[in-house]
């Protein structure tokens, strides 16, 4: 999905992550037999020992099941155990306050950021790689980031928050999961800080899956639209 993801030799543990993670969304989606809660439970398994990124799974699984049946049992107890192993993983880590805040730095003046500060730049990164996933420019591995204006920041905050709520209002098509997998995705990383790592082209490879779902999307729009063409014609 990205150059980097590929060319990159330390990011093989993403290419592995999102291998895992959607296997496992796929086998939630198609099977029927007792044995794939055991093959989606390796799965995940998998994707966290890969790479720590892969705790995402834990929220991006209870999406796709209650995206497929909102009302059944099955998903509100894998939205349960996801919500159990999330809280336990941060108690274990030693609570939220362990979690935020960890010593992340600003790129230009080298000193400590607030946790404001650092969701609304992990936000300005949100849309700058969505950009570039579109139009194929500012696939670099410095964007600078820093160097958007506060009210910037603020506006791709608000840009989030809005196309959560527009999700949730169509939250049974497929635009609404590409959406909310690509919100889900890189949620812990706008909470999360590390110390100089803001959200490059390989961390937001997984996310980018909801992309290529809303492009399907548009496709399958596109192709309906030349068969009507057609056969009017």
């Amino acid at each position: 999905l990205y150059v980097e993801v590929a060319a990159y030799a330390a990011s093989r543990g993403e290419a592995f992550v999102n291998l895992c993670v959607v296997v496992a969304c796929l086998l939630l989606l198609r099977g029927r037999s007792w044995w794939r809660w055991p093959m989606v439970a390796g799965c995940l398994a998998l994707a966290v020992l890969s790479k720590e990124a892969g705790v995402v799974g834990l929220v991006l699984l209870p999406l796709v099941q209650w995206w497929r049946a909102p009302g059944a049992v099955a998903s509100w107890v894998t939205l349960g155990l996801a919500g159990l192993l999330v809280t336990g993983g941060v108690w274990w880590m030693g609570g939220l306050r362990a979690v935020v805040n960890v010593g992340a730095t600003d790129f230009v003046s080298s000193t400590a950021i607030t946790w404001v500060d650092w969701l609304g730049i992990q936000s300005v990164a949100v849309w700058h790689w969505g950009w570039a996933f579109v139009s194929l420019h500012g696939l670099t591995p410095d964007p600078d980031l820093d160097r958007i204006p506060r009210w910037g920041r603020l506006l791709s905050v608000t840009g989030l928050w809005v196309l959560a709520w527009l999700a949730w209002q169509g939250r049974r098509s497929v635009v609404a999961l590409g959406v909310a997998w690509t919100l889900c995705a890189v949620l812990p990383r706008l909470i999360v800080q590390t110390p100089q790592s803001y959200l490059n082209a390989h961390q937001i490879a997984l996310a980018s899956v909801g992309w290529v779902l809303l492009a399907g999307v548009g496709a399958e729009a596109m192709r309906r639209w030349v068969q009507a063409e057609e056969c009017s014609a």
